[in-house]
């Protein structure tokens, strides 16, 4: 017989942070610079159909701190490499490294070619977070990004046969430009 898992109760909050159009997070206006609360931040943050939240669990409570306005990705992806799915001898997997320190493993349909030309990452477990790639991110796939006649990209794993096309996406899709309407208590 399975025991039953007890589902934590969210208390809903608006806690008056923002993600800019740089990626810099602010508290009422204020930059954020504390390094260690930023990397707490970053490796709670979750979305729903609210909007952007960081999950705070203390011992039998759970809280959801709604983020005012995220005009930005809030997670951004310092290395990325495309490597074969050891399940998957047809897949590829893409091993990331997050600005949260978090290294995390996803699949091509997870790496998106957005409307503005940048490519990003969705976290699919956090309820589609988006992770955008830095630079130096950008210039390591750049070695596995093939483009055919008709300007739809592949990455390419060196060494094989192996060619997924990256899927396009509207980044629009992925912010949150609005204050979410919460009730400021228990689900």
């Amino acid at each position: 017989m399975k025991a039953k898992t007890k589902t934590l109760q969210a208390y809903q909050t608006l806690p008056e942070i923002q993600v800019d159009l740089k990626g810099k997070w602010y508290y009422r206006k204020e930059l954020i610079k504390n390094e260690s609360l930023l990397l707490y931040f970053k490796k709670q943050i979750r979305r729903d159909s609210l909007g952007y939240y960081i999950e705070n669990i203390f011992g039998d409570r759970r809280e959801h701190a709604y983020l005012n306005i995220v005009n930005e990705a809030t997670l951004f992806v310092t290395a990325i490499e495309p490597i074969p799915d050891p399940k998957n001898a047809k897949k590829i997997l893409i091993k990331i490294r997050l600005d949260s320190n978090e290294t995390i493993y996803l699949y091509t349909q997870d790496l998106h070619l957005f409307t503005s030309n940048n490519i990003g990452v969705v976290i699919k477990e956090r309820g589609d977070v988006l992770a955008r790639l830095s630079s130096s991110a950008m210039a390591s796939l750049t070695t596995y990004l093939s483009q055919d006649e008709k300007d739809i990209y592949s990455l390419v794993l060196p060494r094989s046969k192996q060619k997924e096309k990256l899927s396009k996406a509207k980044l629009d899709d992925y912010l949150q430009k609005e204050i979410p309407k919460i009730n400021r208590h228990c689900k």
